[in-house]
């Protein structure tokens, strides 16, 4: 399958210790992040409008994916992918897609060869090309508006 490459613009912000959550707070913007454990290893990538609140979540073992078999009992670094302000929000659902391919996260397993249908991942990030070029659109009230589409939205709906 063909892949089409798009440029997302990001900041970096590498090893946070996972105690650190003062420094964990102040990272409130639309991003990507990994959860590593202590030697490193990438253990589960996510997308969030709000880094901080949903980074948390894994943490504090509310968030399913993560809680699962006690994972977050094993989040020692976190990685965040901070997008840029004048990005539009569904290129972090591109950058979460390509870095899930990448590397395989063991807790990501919906959405990676052991559980999932990689095909399936392919029409889901060509679904968001698509609405990003303004292509995506859906009659409402008699009118077409643009839609804001969710991962999950994706996932089910290719």
């Amino acid at each position: 399958m063909a892949e089409r490459k798009i440029d997302v613009k990001y900041t970096i912000v590498e090893n946070i210790f996972a105690g650190e959550e003062k420094k964990l707070e102040t990272f409130t913007q639309a991003g990507v992040y990994i959860l590593k454990d202590k030697g490193g290893r990438i253990l589960y990538i996510g997308e969030a409008d709000n880094l901080s609140s949903r980074v948390k979540k894994h943490l504090n073992g509310i968030d399913k994916a993560t809680r699962v078999l006690e994972g977050h009992k094993y989040i020692y670094n976190i990685d965040l992918y901070i997008l840029d302000e004048c990005e539009p929000l569904p290129k972090k659902n591109i950058l979460e897609i390509d870095l899930i391919l990448e590397h395989n996260p063991p807790f990501n397993s919906k959405f990676t060869k052991r559980e999932g249908n990689k095909k399936e991942v392919y029409r889901a990030k060509e679904h968001i090309l698509s609405q990003l070029m303004g292509k995506d659109t859906r009659e409402q009230n008699g009118h077409y508006t643009k839609k804001r589409l969710t991962m999950k939205d994706l996932i089910y709906q290719v």
